[in-house]
């Protein structure tokens, strides 16, 4: 009935241990996933920071060219003002053949002038793709954060309910520790109503303290077997010895009434010659006759005793033969039934014993999988951290270069405008 009343919490814990196996599995290919995700944000990190060191370079020889443009700039505008200086004092002459000066230095400016506005063009582009490149990490890094959100609840979800179901498993476990002992104590409670009081039972304590070890239990159960078994075979030698007194009691009984008989059937013959001499004599003593008479109905009187005495061993013997039957029978129907039951009550305990064992070590790697569980979101939290501080540091050199790109262009207008004044002047 037990077993009968178990098999389906057995076949509940079992849906359950599928169905976390299950999610397991799962989480498993989840967290591969996201290191497959987490290894290809890596690679595409270690590209950007490569274009970003290229940037950087070309940053270097961009700013190198344009002190070169400025020192040209500088260059040019002093050779005008030496020729201006130089014209000064032959203004005849260069008012002569002005064309020949002007498109002398034309080219020159108007190559310069070109650069500059290539330059700019550049600038102003690689400027819109690192803005475009930034709205695409950041929208990258606030993507990570809904997935990290995301996994960080799905961990807590998950943890709540392995939590709960090991608390469930912990109490069924002890639900079923406590039903071992409670069958241990009661096959100990029949074994001492039917024996001797002075056995003392074995201590159940120690099934409790060796649930770890599957090697110290079978131990124990080993010993709690013969104990049981020894302690069976003392309650057999009990009962023998019982019988064994009984029957020689009734054997000493019977002497008894063997010299009883014996005693009976003396007197029923010496009756039996006085009655013969008696009827000897009636001739000579009439008046006693009736007296002689009488002493053959005593004897008769003590036959017909005696013959029921005799009678009598004979069933008695018979009735302690049965009596010894029933008792044997009695104890050989007790032996098979407590047997039956020892072994149907050891079996159950071992079947839960294996069970608790099989439930404890899947509690086990349920723990050691949430552990690695909670490791790799460390790591994926731990990694977020890096990409946020690398996001920081990109938008912060994003910011100086944005700034070195401004005033560098600020300064080449500067400088235009000051060559098409002098241009326009001229």
């Amino acid at each position: 009935m037990e077993e009968d009343k178990n098999s389906p919490k057995y076949a509940k814990l079992l849906t359950e241990y599928s169905k976390l196996r299950a999610q397991a599995k799962v989480l498993k290919n989840a967290v591969v996933e996201e290191r497959n995700k987490v290894s290809v944000l890596e690679e595409s990190l270690r590209i950007k920071d490569q274009n970003l060191r290229r940037t950087e370079s070309e940053i270097d020889s961009i700013n190198f060219r344009n002190k070169q443009l400025e020192h040209r700039v500088s260059s040019l505008q002093d050779d005008l003002q030496n020729l201006n200086k130089s014209k000064g004092g032959a203004n005849k002459s260069s008012k002569s053949n002005p064309s020949i000066g002007i498109n002398q230095i034309d080219p020159i400016i108007f190559e310069d002038f070109q650069k500059k506005i290539i330059e700019c063009a550049q600038l102003s582009s690689t400027i819109s793709d690192k803005n475009n490149e930034i709205e695409m990490y950041i929208n990258r890094i606030k993507d990570l954060e809904l997935h990290v959100s995301k996994l960080s609840n799905n961990h807590s979800e998950t943890e709540k309910k392995l939590r709960r179901e090991i608390e469930v498993l912990s109490s069924k476990n002890t639900e079923l520790e406590t039903k071992i002992i409670e069958a241990t104590s009661q096959l100990g409670s029949e074994g001492d109503s039917t024996s001797l009081k002075s056995d003392s039972t074995m201590p159940i304590s120690n099934l409790v303290a060796s649930t770890n070890h599957t090697d110290d239990r079978i131990a124990f159960l080993e010993k709690e077997l013969n104990h049981y078994r020894t302690q069976y075979e003392l309650l057999k030698i009990n009962d023998a010895l019982r019988m064994d007194e009984h029957l020689i009691s009734q054997s000493n009984q019977l002497p008894n009434l063997n010299s009883i008989n014996n005693s009976n059937q003396t007197t029923s013959t010496t009756r039996k010659v006085l009655s013969s001499q008696s009827s000897t004599s009636s001739s000579m003593s009439n008046n006693n006759h009736s007296t002689f008479v009488n002493y053959p109905t005593s004897s008769q009187s003590s036959g017909s005793k005696s013959s029921p005495c005799q009678t009598k061993g004979l069933p008695e013997t018979t009735k302690c033969d049965d009596d010894h039957e029933i008792v044997l029978n009695r104890d050989q129907v007790v032996y098979e039934h407590f047997s039956k039951r020892f072994e149907e009550l050891f079996q159950e305990k071992s079947r839960a014993e294996s069970k608790v064992i099989n439930y404890m070590t899947e509690c086990e790697t349920l723990k050691n999988n949430i552990e690695l569980l909670a490791e790799e979101i460390e790591e994926k939290d731990k990694s977020i951290v890096d990409f946020k501080a690398s996001y920081i540091r990109l938008e912060e050199d994003f910011l100086t270069t944005r700034v070195n790109y401004e005033e560098q262009i600020c300064v080449l207008t500067d400088q235009v405008i000051s060559l098409s004044d002098q241009l326009a002047s001229r």
